[in-house]
């Protein structure tokens, strides 16, 4: 017995079913991330091809096609997750692109400073309200219909058990600036302080692919 092809007319409605599953998938994962982060596991790595990995990766959607990324900066060996900073970066880079309307650009800047690396993504989206600014990092906070509002939360805590720090600015000229610090070397000592709302999540039992953040803006 063959099966039946659908319709025209129920194609819109399977790509939406789609997506909402692609998206309930999102959350899960984010969700057991969230719940239960893992160590970092250390390599020593080139910064520069990592990002351009992200790149690549954040490309492959035609959304994006027209944005253009720039790197500055030297190039700086980091003993990290490699997989942890990609995804975080992605999440970052995701974040400024959809700021954009993937149309817009995106500057990547690498600095060493002492110990450190710091990382700044400035995109030339319209930014982000003053009164927003300050919830972006809160778990399930998110200005998208997409999305459970966990991928900053997440990036955040990937920098602080590097070491790190990740911080959110607008200046007035316009845009976002996204500042991550990590250490050069990754401690395995460094435990990150728990974000509002950890507890509620961790008890709640409900990708670079390991761990990575969901695709929507602001979280």
């Amino acid at each position: 017995m063959s099966r039946r092809q659908p319709a025209d007319a129920e194609l819109p409605v399977m790509r939406d079913v789609v997506t909402r599953i692609d998206a309930l998938g999102d959350l899960i994962n984010d969700l057991m991330i969230f719940a239960r982060p893992r160590p970092p596991h250390p390599t020593t790595f080139e910064l520069r091809p990592l990002l351009l990995e992200a790149i690549a990766i954040l490309r492959r959607d035609p959304a994006n096609a027209a944005l253009k990324v720039a790197i500055d900066g030297p190039d700086v060996t980091l003993t990290a997750d490699a997989d942890l900073i990609r995804a975080t970066v992605l999440n970052l880079l995701l974040n400024s692109a959809q700021a954009t309307g993937g149309q817009g650009s995106i500057a990547i800047a690498i600095e060493q400073r002492d110990q450190r690396c710091i990382l700044k993504i400035l995109d030339n989206g319209p930014g982000i309200p003053a009164e927003l600014r300050g919830r972006v990092f809160e778990p399930f906070f998110t200005t998208k219909a997409r999305g459970g509002g966990l991928g900053l939360p997440i990036a955040r805590r990937t920098a602080e058990l590097h070491g790190g720090t990740l911080t959110l600015t607008c200046p007035d000229t316009g845009g976002t600036v996204f500042t991550m610090t990590v250490l050069l070397r990754a401690l395995a000592a460094v435990r990150p302080s728990e974000p509002p709302g950890y507890q509620t999540a961790k008890n709640y039992d409900s990708d670079p692919e390991e761990q990575r953040g969901p695709r929507d803006g602001l979280g």
